[in-house]
């Protein structure tokens, strides 16, 4: 393992507005599941800004989240860094895109941002103030906790 080499991958979103919840489902999940000294897997909930002294201590950073690109519920969509800026006040990608620019932005400023940024974007079915996912998302849940996984596994096997 390279000195220095940390992943954080960091769920979040809301579980009482239905599939919203699903980067902090999945995180929660996977924390259970996955053990790697050089991983650690969190729960960011609705925390937002609150989230920002754990960049502090990581080289890499996957962000799971909800979004709405009209694709099929469950599929999962890639950006990096670049674009997320890029998309900046033409439409979200991630339903806490504001947030989560707002979150990279300060890291940026205060010199802690990650070298890498993905976000995964799940496309939802349901955005709805209630608890719990909807039956799609529950469905594609072991899909997307595998998905994620090898992503996990793919940055141990490239900072080995």
């Amino acid at each position: 393992m390279n000195e220095g080499k940390r992943l954080l991958v960091l769920g979040i979103g809301n579980r009482l507005c239905r599939d919203d919840g699903i980067g902090s489902v999945l995180a929660e999940r996977l924390s259970h599941r996955t053990e790697h000294e050089n991983v650690d897997i969190i729960d960011g909930g609705t925390i937002g800004l609150g989230l920002l002294y754990l960049f502090e201590s990581y080289s890499d950073v996957i962000i799971i989240d909800s979004t709405d690109a009209g694709a099929e519920p469950g599929t999962l969509i890639w950006y990096s860094l670049h674009d997320l800026e890029a998309t900046e006040g033409e439409g979200k990608v991630s339903h806490h895109q504001s947030g989560v620019l707002d979150l990279l932005s300060h890291a940026r400023l205060m010199g802690c941002l990650p070298k890498n940024v993905i976000l995964l974007g799940i496309q939802v079915a349901a955005i709805e103030p209630e608890m719990g996912l909807s039956e799609e998302m529950r469905e594609r849940l072991p899909m997307l906790e595998t998905c994620v996984e090898e992503e996990i596994g793919h940055w141990l096997k490239t900072n080995a």
